[in-house]
């Protein structure tokens, strides 16, 4: 109980821990009906074998009769204990998934980039499901109730005779010695099938993504080719896993319903013979021998139920615990009137994007960066708007250092638009304002014609109820990044920070937005990473970016 994957499981349990109690009685209903059940045809073999030997009455007979009465109740009862499961998992689901995207959301944006969307929705869905499993109907079914079953067996066959109570715990601690060697093997050969399930599912969605570009370049036969390996070897992870999870099924089987009923009848046999208990109690017990080793076997089971689903719990976890950013309700103010980079670099892994970076934007500047790809532009910006923090150097505004303590005020300042647009599955409207809370409409609209996109969006079908999600969305590219240009215009802050506005838009598209970032009022600050100087030509400065530093300004007169 000491290892990580215990460790996790705690956690999180820890997650749900207002639904233990619903949890734990639900558990004991079943439980106890499982016990009822077995018990029952202990009762009515034994009831049949005092028939046979002439040692029973009327009054035992009607005894049978409101036992067998009391087990239907119970069995009523456990149906609705089920529907029990059923709200603690959806509870749990909703909960957790939730965790799972706060996480994300808040992480740091290096930490982000290192998961593809493809991983994570794989993560929030296949392995949040998987990991449901150790604290709903399925743990309690497998794990719990037998244990409460086995319990209430070993109480009941005490009372009856503590020789046949001994005999059956016995056979149960046989089984689970025998059991426990195949649990480091199921482990192992889960972790292994896990990770290639998840490889073959990130790589589908990849082939489905980037289906045109495979047809395109006449790609189809070798990313077929890639994805049978990929297929192959989850194949062969599955088989490994599920041959040692077959090979303990079939010994817990055998030895419970086999070796476990025949020791019993044989030691019963012999006791009886010898005059040290009656032989009907025998006829009791045997039906909840199997109880009883399911009870010990399900303590043993624990473990391997656990190392089985670790590989999910340890992926959910590397979400939720992604490395946040800064604090997001962090009240600290802070000014802008310069914002100055000193000496700031910066770092993939192992690889320097920024060398000691060095430059200044003061307010009402219009700055552009320029530079080949990969030169560190982008970086640039990122670090402009506080999505990164500097490895070294410092980035003050107003001479107060931009740090962990107070970049969430220093983004308040900001409106960014990165390179990527990305629209969601909403309306127009929603997507230019992004706040659930309403939009305003007079200010939408505004953002909409200050990005040359007003007419556009009125000629659409639903106007500015226009869903923008799927294909039939009816806007171009350079269209979708106008609408994204209105987006952030909206949010109107001090500092406008637009990322290669130009990679979508036509000549003339291209050209109503330069005269819409030139009518940007004076007091705004507007910085952009382009690769078309045109679009430059009334910017007070142009910083080049080569090889992680910048290397020479053009000061416009």
């Amino acid at each position: 109980m000491k290892s990580c994957e215990f460790t996790l499981y705690r956690r999180f349990v820890g997650k749900t821990k207002k639904y233990i109690p619903l949890f734990t009685v639900c558990t004991i209903v079943n439980g106890f009906a499982m016990f009822l059940i077995f018990s029952s045809v202990g009762v009515l073999l034994q009831t049949i074998f005092s028939h046979i030997t002439g040692d029973i009455d009327i009054v035992e007979v009607r005894e049978v009769g409101l036992y067998l009465l009391v087990i239907c109740i119970f069995a009523f009862a456990g149906a609705f204990a089920t529907t029990g499961f059923t709200y603690i998992e959806e509870k749990s689901r909703i909960r957790i998934r939730k965790d799972m995207i706060y996480g994300y959301f808040n992480a740091d944006e290096r930490a982000v980039s290192e998961l593809s969307s493809s991983e994570v929705l794989n993560r929030v869905n296949i392995d949040l499901n998987a990991g449901l499993n150790l604290i709903g109907n399925y743990m309690s079914s497998w794990i719990f109730q037998p244990v409460v079953s086995g319990v209430i067996s070993v109480g009941f066959l005490m009372a009856v005779n503590w020789m046949i109570a001994l005999l059956c715990v016995f056979c149960g601690i046989l089984n689970t010695a025998v059991l426990k060697m195949s649990a480091e093997k199921i482990k192992k050969s889960s972790s292994k099938m896990v990770s290639d399930k998840n490889s073959a599912i990130v790589f589908l969605a990849d082939c489905i993504e980037g289906a045109s570009e495979i047809r395109m370049f006449r790609a189809s036969d070798m990313f077929r080719r890639m994805l049978a390996g990929k297929l192959y070897a989850y194949r062969d992870g599955a088989r490994s896993y599920y041959k040692y999870e077959g090979l303990r099924f079939a010994v817990m089987i055998f030895i419970a319903d086999c070796f476990s009923v025949v020791l019993l009848l044989l030691l019963g046999a012999f006791l009886a013979e010898q005059g040290l208990i009656e032989f009907s109690a025998v006829m009791l017990a045997l039906p909840l021998v199997d109880q009883i080793d399911e009870g010990i076997i399900s303590i043993m089971n624990m473990q391997v139920f656990v190392k089985r689903h670790y590989p999910n719990l340890k992926r959910i976890f590397e979400v939720i615990d992604l490395p946040s950013s800064p604090e997001a309700d962090n009240p600290t103010e802070i000014a802008f009137q310069e914002l100055v980079f000193e000496d700031v670099s910066f770092s993939y892994g192992d690889r320097l994007v920024l060398d000691r970076a060095s430059f200044r934007i003061r307010r009402g500047d219009k700055i552009a960066f320029v530079g080949e790809s990969g030169s560190g532009k982008s970086t640039i910006v990122k670090l402009i708007a506080g999505l990164y923090l500097p490895d070294s150097g410092r980035i003050t505004a107003d001479g107060c250092p931009v740090n962990e303590e107070n970049v969430t005020a220093w983004r308040r300042h900001i409106a960014y638009m990165p390179q990527d647009i990305f629209m969601f599955d909403a309306d127009v409207k929603a997507n230019i304002a992004l706040d659930i809370r309403g939009q305003d409409m007079d200010r939408v609209k505004k953002a909409a014609a200050d990005a040359g996109v007003s007419d556009t969006i009125e000629a659409a079908g639903s106007g500015y109820e226009t869903k923008l999600s799927g294909k039939e969305s009816g806007f171009s590219g350079g269209e979708l990044q106008r609408i994204s240009l209105a987006r952030t215009l909206y949010q109107d802050r001090d500092i406008l920070i637009i990322d290669e506005p130009t990679s979508a838009l036509d000549p003339e598209t291209e050209e109503i937005l330069k005269q819409k970032l030139e009518g940007i009022p004076k007091e705004k600050t507007v910085i952009a990473v382009t690769h078309r100087l045109n679009l430059t030509e009334n910017f007070d400065r142009i910083y080049v970016v080569k090889d992680g530093r910048v290397t020479g300004t053009v000061t416009k007169s």
